[in-house]
């Protein structure tokens, strides 16, 4: 996961986990969502 967040490419490692979210087209003029996830240790 660590390489993969390096290289900007989360899409191609969760879609070879079976863990992409695609919503399809929207019909807004939405860009761009980050979800962060902040570790507490």
């Amino acid at each position: 996961a660590a390489e993969a967040l390096a290289r900007a490419d989360s899409g191609t490692w969760l879609a070879g986990r079976d863990a992409l979210l695609v919503s399809g087209p929207t019909g807004t003029n939405v860009m761009d969502l980050l979800i962060a996830v902040k570790s507490t240790a």
